[in-house]
């Protein structure tokens, strides 16, 4: 869609007045390109740029572009060159970008549109690459004056004393190159803003009425006329009619007029609804191992439901996170059957069905931690998984038999009742030699998970565990059988690097068999963490989590070590040893707690998009009651951390310090590891 004016704007000036109306590439003219000031209302290849589904106005470096012309002469002057014939010595861009008017923010948009900016910092390696970046200049920048509903404004140019549009330029700035750095003058004057005039929603002459109207736009009469806004409003105006049932709706047309008298830009959209729809049958397309029917059971619609583009999103999800498949597609057919349903075509890519990794942790005060794992995505032809895994721990800071190991298997089936509910069986050895104790046994759960989106999730299932344990309170062998309840609840924008919203998980778990002199315990946890950005860009977040546990019936000695809380150490309160912040017997040796509040605060500054420096506070302790009673002072650690950002998630380095030393706390603390600490 391009603007054609109704009178031809002066040389050297913008459009001062007349009506300039969309219309189609074959009406573009490229004339506008030659005056020295480029009239931003008369370029039909810059209404294209602003209007179109690309967003080449988001790119920062110059784009490609095709060679000149044959009839360009190539340089004459005799001066060195490399083997594309260009000289070969890296020059300066002494850019000069003046913005006449408008916003910082403003300028800011046109600054990152600009071809010609990054070379200012960069250098250009040879003459084209300057000349490419001044023939897209124009376009790039007037794009960013629509974007901010300016549709009047003028691009005035200069490099090395030429304009793009010369026939002679690529030669002028070839021959200024070898003589030494290019000056470039470029000014942008915005003149006055555009606001949204008449709105208008038709149907395809012949067709039904439109289902949709300029309410389904999100545009208001009056509102700056940004030219985002307009493309936006063609995805709303699709979605709304997909939503009312018409699975093949589309934008037939639109029209936009820029009156330059009123300051109004007109739009009009031509669509076309189609015929209504419901679900029809599902249709797999490259399944190989997987089989096509454990696909179509994961569909979250009935049959013969009114079509609704929402729940093929969801459809795609849920195959997606299986992690069988690295390619998922769910689309409608291409028409609409004689009984009124569409079929849904379901296009997948399946993974490599086996994997293996590793993976290691540090810290001052645990040591190190090293696991492996081996798994299959589908081990019987409808999405199971299996990943067979072991890990040893307390590496490097211990004796042998101080060590730590675990070692199992996790087993998971998709789709056992609908296509939300996933069975979850885990069993595994474990060794486990902190501070506090030292359990040898086994653990076994089995469990169904229910998911709602990427939001919620609810499990509920039955555990065992037969283990014996030595602590400060002597040694004890335990057979229990827990039914393990959980809620976790996700409402965060980036599960690996949260930067707004909140997470909580709420845990419950009763538990039978001998405990001492009962015979049965309630173990009880919260955790909650909330993320609020500081600026819009999300560079400063300020992020708080706060855990609080409790285990009710037995007495302390009567629960199980494993079972109890601590604080202390990376998970807790960093700066002191790991279960060093819980309750003690009288010999000092740590014997764990009835119940636990620990709070953290971060404060997380992006410092450049792969570096962030993270100050922090962490207080809490573990206590001998149920319920936390404070009967005594909560330990606070501090220190900094540092964050680089990977793809995978941040790498997390971590340096912390007790503010309040307890017995065989160090005098610093330094934990290295993946992802945020919460």
């Amino acid at each position: 869609m391009g603007v054609e004016a109704s009178g031809p704007p002066a040389a050297g000036g913008g459009a001062t007045g007349g009506r300039h109306r969309a219309a189609p590439p074959r009406r573009s003219s490229a004339s506008a390109t030659r005056p020295l000031a480029l009239a931003a209302a008369a370029s039909t290849a810059a209404l294209l740029t602003a209007l179109a589904a690309s967003t080449a106005i988001a790119q920062t470096t110059p784009p490609p572009a095709a060679p000149p012309a044959a009839d360009t002469p190539a340089p004459t002057d005799g001066t060195a060159t490399n083997g594309n014939g260009q000289a070969a010595t890296r020059r300066r861009v002494q850019l000069t970008f003046t913005v006449t008017g408008g916003t910082p923010e403003l300028e800011e948009a046109l600054r990152r549109a600009s071809a010609l900016v990054p070379l200012e910092a960069d250098g250009a390696p040879d003459g084209d690459t300057i000349f490419r970046a001044a023939l897209s200049e124009a376009d790039r920048l007037r794009a960013a004056l629509f974007a901010e509903g300016y549709y009047a404004g003028i691009v005035e140019m200069q490099v090395a004393g030429t304009t793009p549009a010369d026939r002679d330029s690529r030669n002028a700035i070839n021959a200024a190159f070898a003589r030494g750095d290019i000056k470039v003058v470029v000014t942008v004057t915005p003149n006055r803003i555009f606001h949204f005039g008449k709105l208008v929603v038709v149907d395809e002459p012949g067709g039904a009425p439109p289902m949709v109207n300029v309410a389904d736009t999100g545009i208001l009469p009056g509102a700056v006329a940004k030219s985002t806004e307009v493309r936006a409003a063609d995805a709303k105006l699709l979605l709304a009619m997909q939503n009312n049932g018409y699975p093949l709706a589309r934008i037939v047309d639109r029209d936009v007029v820029a009156d330059h008298e009123t300051k109004l830009l007109d739009v009009t959209w031509v669509v076309e609804a189609g015929e209504p729809a419901r679900f029809g049958r599902i249709e797999v397309r490259g399944a190989k191992d997987v089989n096509p029917e454990f696909i179509e059971r994961m569909v979250p619609f009935e049959e013969g439901e009114q079509f609704r583009p929402g729940p093929l999103e969801e459809y795609a999800k849920h195959l997606r996170d299986l992690g069988t498949f690295d390619g998922v597609r769910v689309v409608p057919g291409d028409a609409v059957g004689p009984d009124g349903t569409i079929p849904i075509i379901v296009e997948v890519n399946e993974r490599k069905p086996r994997f293996v990794g590793a993976a290691a942790s540090w810290s001052t005060t645990e040591g190190a931690l090293l696991s492996a794992w081996w798994g299959h995505r589908n081990l019987f032809g409808n999405g199971e998984q299996i990943r067979i895994e072991g890990s040893v721990s307390r590496l490097f800071l211990n004796a042998y038999d101080d060590l730590q190991y675990k070692a199992g298997f996790t087993f998971t089936k998709p789709a056992i009742y609908t296509f939300r509910d996933t069975l979850v069986v885990a069993n595994y050895f474990v060794r486990e030699t902190p501070d506090a104790y030292t359990r040898t046994g086994f653990d076994s759960d089995i469990s169904v998970l229910r998911k709602y989106g990427e939001e919620r999730e609810y499990s509920l299932g039955l555990s065992g565990t037969v283990s014996r344990v030595d602590d400060a309170f002597g040694n004890h062998e335990y057979a229990l059988i827990g039914v393990p309840a959980i809620a976790r609840f996700n409402y965060t924008d980036n599960r690996l690097d949260p930067t707004e919203g909140w997470r909580l998980l709420v845990g419950l778990e009763p538990s039978f068999g001998k405990i001492g002199d009962s015979s049965a315990m309630v173990q009880a946890n919260l955790t909650a963490s909330a993320y609020y950005p500081l600026d819009a860009d999300r560079r400063f977040v300020a992020a708080g989590q706060v855990m609080l546990g409790s285990i009710m019936g037995p007495d302390l000695e009567d629960v199980p070590a494993n079972n109890r809380f601590y604080a202390g150490g990376g998970g807790t309160i960093r700066g002191y040893g790991f279960q060093y912040v819980s309750p003690r017997n009288g010999k000092g040796k740590i014997v764990g707690g009835r119940s636990l509040a620990v709070a953290n605060l971060e404060l997380r500054a992006k410092v450049t998009d792969t570096i962030g420096i993270v100050p922090f506070v962490d207080i809490g302790a573990a206590y001998r009651s149920e319920f936390p009673d404070f009967a005594y002072s909560p330990k606070v650690g501090a220190g900094i951390g540092l964050r680089y950002f990977t793809g995978v998630g941040p790498i997390r380095l971590d340096v912390a310090f007790p503010l309040q030393k307890v017995k065989d706390d160090g005098p610093v603390a330094i934990y290295l590891s993946l992802g945020q600490s919460f």
